[in-house]
């Protein structure tokens, strides 16, 4: 059901930039290289997983699993990525941490 409003909003911005000549013309995977399959796979199954933690546990392990995701994404980043932490990445990290901590007690 979420999907449904990413593609809606993909679709129009496809229109608003025009980039639609370009899809119709190379197709829409064009572009892909291995690092983004790797990007596509490892989202899609964090989802399956997600989906799995909210059937077989609680919302309150789902809620511990992004908080850990979030910061074990962070280092991986940081370890093969070169990824720089940023003022926003730092707030928005510790705003989930918290809202966490908050939503345990």
């Amino acid at each position: 059901e979420l999907a449904l409003w990413s593609i809606t909003t993909n679709f129009f911005s496809v229109f608003l930039q025009g980039d639609l000549a370009i899809i119709r013309q190379r197709g829409f995977f064009y572009g892909y290289d291995s690092v983004t399959w790797l990007a596509i796979a490892i989202s899609s199954s964090g989802g399956l997983i997600v989906a799995m933690v909210i059937r077989y546990a609680s919302n309150l392990a789902k809620a511990y699993v992004v908080a850990v995701a979030i910061l074990g994404t962070a280092v991986i980043q940081w370890m093969f990525m070169d990824f720089q932490l940023n003022s926003l990445f730092v707030i928005a990290t510790v705003t989930v941490v918290c809202s966490v901590l908050l939503y345990t007690r």
